[in-house]
């Protein structure tokens, strides 16, 4: 391609230009193109009258040419396999003009793509359909990266280009300062922080451990308690790790819960787009990975079947949907699962705890807790789901009043006590999704006179 194109000037050929957006490798199969429209010699476009010099083209023009070349390539003339997949295949992209020192200008296009793809295709469409030479950078393989390079100054193009042209698929406006940065890595952030090392010991200075240096170190090498963690500190850490660790040592197992925390965050996050009933849905719809093997679904078989008399598996998805979808209300009544011990109560819902994951369920406050038993209930919670709960005996105790408990479990607004150093002292609170209380029979009994 260089042989064919007008380099900036005398101090930068167009081999400088290639070099610096990187090298086409004829057999890769990326979803990440930084594509290159270069200036053509005037001398190639009077022996190539079909060929077309992209300075002539506005920012959408070339972006729709390259999109066109993409979603419709030219089919091979002979042999090759007809292409698969059929419509649409480019997710979005973004068209960057840089200005030369004569005034012309070239185009660099960061596209992505739905699955890998060969770019021979576009390539030879966009010089056959649209004459317009171009450059498919390999060396980007990630989006944020090819963004990068043409919307983030550097200290070698230091002036880029304000006015670039956006395209998505689905027609929403994206961020191209948030599609410019490097996503967390692990293992990249430990990578880099190495580099620093070395780099430093080279120069004979010293930098800082920071808590993000903590928490990839603890990704990356899965050292995921304070003993893994402090040996691998001893054997291999740097004198600024043994000396970050060592500072803060006792807070070592909080760290660890929020590298943990962190690594979740993403996969928690896509979760909690989802409603409580839809997440349910989407699990339901799942198939069981034990298949007609599965001992929880024989059990829960047996359970109904053993107390077909009392109540239908039936009765109480209903009921289990009303509340989980608009909460406990007058109307929508919580019902009490009330039983024998090992009658398989907690069986039958002790699920919940693996659909919205133990920390996201509410599970019954400790009995000698009188002020603060209802503070957890605070934190985010998807499901109230109390095992072995005996109403009479937590109002007797004054750990949950008869109307604090009317109000919670009939979707009445009411306050909750909390310690006054993290509030003032009482948390006006609402509960509107699901809840579950299970009762042992033996605890069904008339209230004693001081209740």
């Amino acid at each position: 391609m260089a042989e064919a194109l007008q380099g900036a000037d005398s101090a930068q050929p167009v081999a400088d230009l290639l070099e610096s957006v990187g090298a086409e490798l004829s057999d890769a199969r990326q979803h990440v193109y930084l594509v290159t429209f270069a200036r053509l010699l005037a001398a190639t476009l009077a022996a190539n009258p079909a060929r077309r010099d992209p300075s002539g083209f506005s920012r959408e023009q070339i972006g729709s040419c390259l999109q066109d070349a993409i979603d419709n390539p030219m089919a091979y003339a002979v042999g090759g396999r007809p292409r698969s997949n059929q419509g649409g295949i480019v997710v979005k992209y973004v068209v960057f003009r840089e200005t030369r020192q004569d005034g012309s200008y070239h185009f660099h296009i960061a596209a992505k793509l739905t699955s890998s793809q060969r770019f021979s295709a576009f390539k030879r469409t966009l010089l056959q359909r649209h004459g317009l030479v171009s450059n498919w950078s390999c060396s980007h393989s990630s989006f944020w990266s090819a963004v990068r390079y043409g919307f983030v100054p550097s200290e070698a193009k230091p002036v880029v280009d304000a006015q670039c042209f956006q395209w998505a698929a689905d027609g929403l406006a994206w961020d191209l300062f948030e599609a410019s940065q490097e996503p967390f890595r692990a293992d990249s952030w430990r990578q880099r922080r190495e580099k620093k090392d070395k780099q430093a010991e080279a120069e004979g200075k010293s930098i800082g451990f920071t808590k993000l240096d903590l928490l990839s170190l603890v990704l990356s090498k899965n050292l995921r308690t304070k003993r893994k963690l402090l040996t691998y500190a001893q054997n291999h850490g740097t004198v600024p790790m043994q000396s970050f660790l060592s500072k803060h040592q006792r807070r070592l197992p909080e760290f660890i819960e929020d590298a943990l925390e962190w690594e979740s965050a993403p996969a928690e996050s896509a979760v909690e787009e989802l409603t409580d009933w839809d997440l349910l849905c989407q699990a339901a719809d799942q198939p069981c990975p034990h298949g007609d093997q599965c001992v929880y679904k024989t059990a829960c078989d047996q359970i109904f079947e053993l107390n077909a008399a009392s109540f239908s598996w039936v009765s109480l998805a209903v009921a289990l949907r009303s509340v989980i979808v608009s909460g406990p209300s007058k109307t929508r009544r919580v019902p009490f699962l009330v039983g024998s011990t090992n009658s398989g109560k907690s069986t039958l819902l002790e699920s919940f705890d693996s659909l919205f994951g133990e920390v996201n369920v509410f599970h019954l406050p400790a009995l000698t807790d009188k002020r603060f038993a209802l503070r957890n209930w605070l934190r985010h919670k998807r499901f109230v789901f109390w095992d072995e709960f005996k109403p009479v005996q937590f109002a007797e105790a004054e750990c949950l009043p008869i109307p604090q408990f009317l109000k919670a479990f009939n979707g009445d607004l009411f306050e909750i006590q909390v310690p006054q150093n993290a509030h003032d002292g009482n948390v006006d609170f609402r509960w509107t999704r699901g809840v579950r209380p299970l009762q042992p029979k033996s605890e069904v009994c008339s209230p004693p006179q001081s209740l």
